[in-house]
């Protein structure tokens, strides 16, 4: 679901290898050539084939087979997310509370941002496994600064799903697992609803069932003032305009609120002069 968000389509959304602005172009474009694909975007069609269908096996060989059948470094970032994260199932404690729905919530991730100011989203961190420590600090590498990243949610009551083994050592295609659905704080649904609120720019609407849990949502999120939330780069930002909409429809569901800033994220840049 990641890989057909907006962030990966649009990587690949050009007409031809020319106009592909990824840093690995020249690797692309070998690739597409032994494949005998003519644009970047049918590399990224075929590899969402390829991930869909890939039968996946106790022993990993998949691995090597999905390496074979998509582009290799979108191939290893899928063999990354099927490995190092879990599913786990989530509910409001609170009957008053419910999911906001952005159309992109399905592809809203947790990682370092490329151009903007770096904030955590979802819980990726929350997905590995707690002992993984090593891994987490692997994921941190990512960031322009690790010692300041962090999770969101890094302290998420969520847990792997469960089995009737006291260990485990091999599995099988016949093992049976148990999720369980964690029922989460009014404070962790705000703070996703919050989330999925803020990477809503760009998308047309919003989905809910309860209108004053709805409006009790945005309007948290509009005077939220965490920084690096609701980040305005310049006058003229497009995430004005969608706050302002933000505003407009809180009034539609009977609310009020104000939309709050946070401190803005200063970049010092020095230049040289001869």
């Amino acid at each position: 679901m990641k890989y057909r968000g907006h962030s990966i389509y649009s990587r690949f959304n050009v007409g031809t290898i020319a106009d592909y602005t990824g840093g690995d172009r020249d690797k692309l474009r070998s690739y597409m050539t032994g494949k005998g694909l003519e644009t970047p975007r049918d590399v990224w069609l075929a590899n969402l084939y390829a991930f869909l269908d890939i039968k996946i096996d106790a022993g990993h060989q998949w691995h090597q087979v999905i390496r074979q059948q998509a582009y290799e470094d979108d191939a290893d970032l899928f063999i990354y997310h099927v490995g190092a994260s879990y599913m786990a199932f989530c509910k409001p404690q609170s009957a008053s509370d419910e999911w906001l729905l952005t159309e992109n919530v399905y592809s809203i991730f947790e990682g370092p941002s490329t151009g903007e100011p770096a904030i955590s989203c979802l819980a990726a961190w929350s997905s590995l496994e707690r002992s993984c420590a090593e891994g987490y600090q692997d994921s941190l590498e990512a960031y322009a600064n690790p010692e300041a990243a962090t999770s969101l949610l890094q302290d998420l009551p969520i847990a792997q799903s469960s089995n009737a083994y006291a260990s485990v050592t091999n599995y099988s295609p016949d093992d049976r697992f148990t999720f369980r659905c964690f029922e989460l704080r009014p404070a962790h649904v705000n703070l996703i609803n919050g989330l999925l609120l803020e990477e809503g720019l760009g998308t047309s609407g919003i989905a809910y069932k309860n209108g004053t849990a709805a409006a009790k949502a945005i309007k948290l999120f509009l005077e939220n003032t965490t920084r690096g939330l609701k980040s305005i780069e310049r006058s003229d930002s497009p995430r004005l305009e969608y706050l302002a909409t933000l505003e407009k429809a809180l009034q539609t569901l009977g609310g009020t609120a104000t939309t709050v800033l946070p401190a803005p994220i200063i970049s010092v840049c020095v230049n040289s002069m001869k």
